[in-house]
């Protein structure tokens, strides 16, 4: 499974890190003579900027923008707006049918065995 994370689970975890090296950059906070570590929002609110994921989400809806706007032609607007076809050859399909399999057994339902079939 190393290397299959999900987008939203990459997300998290850069927030996360974020989150620590901003605590390490402004440090413990002493209220009224205990030391406790800065809570998110305080955190946020002594950067004074957005934080990464959505740095990240602003600048690729940005970049959509910008590749929309290029020519028919260009190569790069042709990926972006491209209709992907078809199947997944090799490992993926392999994996998918043993998934199915599991749950077909789990199940004993007909219905998805007729959806793993196609």
């Amino acid at each position: 499974m190393c290397g299959q994370m999900s987008h939203g689970a990459m997300l998290d975890i850069l927030g996360v890190f974020e989150r620590k090296i901003l605590r390490a950059v402004f440090g413990p906070t002493n209220d009224n003579g205990e030391w406790r570590i800065k809570y998110n929002n305080e955190l946020y609110i002594l950067c004074k900027e957005s934080d990464i994921v959505t740095y990240i989400k602003i600048n690729r809806l940005k970049w959509a923008g910008h590749a929309i706007r290029m020519e028919e032609h260009s190569a790069t607007r042709r990926v972006l707006v491209a209709v992907v076809e078809g199947r997944r050859q090799g490992q993926a399909e392999t994996k998918m049918g043993r998934w199915c399999d599991g749950r077909c057994q789990e199940v004993g339902g007909e219905k998805l065995e007729e959806c793993c079939k196609e």
